[in-house]
């Protein structure tokens, strides 16, 4: 369950809609991720759906944006990753440090990111 906030980018660049079912866990996580997730992506222009227990994801190009990551860190890495593809400003981006503080450090090893 952890994992989805990374795999709802990767949603949101893929074709079609993609649905995520029986998630309700998100909800009670450092932060309510489903509504999270989906506030941010809504923000990079990627439509979005949101249900009590999951939500949907409309395919597209994410457009630059300043995400919140409300002090999330799973949140914070998602759309530093989303980051690689379009200009990202992730707010409360420390958070990071709690979980992999050397997370810059690898990501920029594999992408254009410096």
């Amino acid at each position: 369950i952890d994992e989805l906030p990374a795999l709802s980018i990767a949603m949101a660049v893929a074709n079609g809609t993609s649905i995520v079912k029986n998630a309700e866990e998100l909800r009670v996580k450092e932060s309510d991720r489903i509504s999270t997730v989906l506030e941010g992506l809504n923000a990079c222009s990627i439509k979005t759906v949101e249900h009590k227990d999951g939500y949907e994801i409309v395919g597209g190009e994410l457009q630059p944006a300043i995400v919140n990551s409300y002090g999330d860190h799973r949140i914070a890495m998602s759309f530093a990753i989303a980051g690689v593809l379009c200009n990202m400003e992730i707010e409360d981006i420390e958070c990071i440090d709690t979980s992999f503080p050397n997370f810059f450090e690898i990501l920029s090893e594999i992408t254009e990111i410096k």
